[in-house]
């Protein structure tokens, strides 16, 4: 069973999600994050040609292309939960499916982040005073925080394929009222309660199981409080 080793991170948000590998005998590997599990992580690995790897981080190689065409020759799939370790990648038979590959158009720019991404157009000029500092500082916070407002240079930025918006903005989203079971709820956060056991006896003897209490669905509202004087009887909403 073959391992290879973590060498070189190309892409990261919380964790990596595209990363460089070599094996034993020091063959360059991809490996591509296509499912976060509660414990785990699962990467599509494909063997790669250090000069196609070397354009691929200079930002001149399509990445699904690359993947594609590498995948050819034989793909993997790895799990792991510390990729200081040794990953054992497991040979698949079947040809890679289409939903495992990037989007196309998916290129890494000098600094490590999808091309993908528009690029701000961002105020290089060193702030005059405290007020731009804030000013700008409040602008880099709720980008990262909220994402691109309508009319942001920002506004039509595609997130890679295989990252949700809810893990790239950290304060979440809402969805439209009166969407569909498929689209309103995460089939992943289904919560769970523990039922009775059948059988009575020991408690290693006995077998319990797990069965979903509801169904977890995205917020389609929200709430919000204000701070005003004691003294305040009246709100005027805008």
């Amino acid at each position: 069973m073959k391992t290879i080793h973590h060498t070189g991170t190309l892409f990261e948000y919380d964790g990596p999600q595209l990363f460089e590998a070599r094996d034993d005998e020091g063959d360059c590997y991809l490996a591509l994050l296509v499912d976060r599990g509660a414990e785990k992580d699962r990467y599509l690995v494909v063997n790669v040609a250090p000069d196609l790897l070397a354009e691929l981080q200079a930002g001149t190689a399509d990445l699904r292309e690359l993947i594609h065409h590498a995948a050819d020759q034989g793909w993997f799939l790895a799990t792991t939960s510390n990729l200081r370790e040794p990953l054992v990648i497991e040979s698949q038979l079947a040809p890679l499916p289409d939903d495992l590959l990037p989007e196309e158009g998916f290129a890494l720019t000098n600094r490590g982040a999808p091309a993908t991404q528009t690029d701000a157009r961002l105020d290089t000029t060193a702030p005059t005073d405290s007020v731009e500092v804030r000013r700008r500082l409040v602008r880099a916070l709720g980008l990262d925080l909220i994402g691109p407002s309508a009319g942001h240079e920002l506004a039509e930025e595609r997130l890679p394929e295989y990252t949700r918006p809810s893990n790239w903005y950290l304060t979440g989203f809402l969805i439209p009222v009166g969407g569909s079971e498929k689209t309103s709820a995460d089939a992943d956060e289904d919560e769970e309660i523990d039922t009775v056991p059948e059988s009575g006896g020991l408690a290693e003897e006995s077998s319990e199981e797990r069965k979903t209490a509801k169904k977890g669905f995205f917020p389609s509202s929200i709430g919000l409080s204000f701070l005003v004087d004691e003294d305040t009887t009246n709100v005027a909403v805008t």
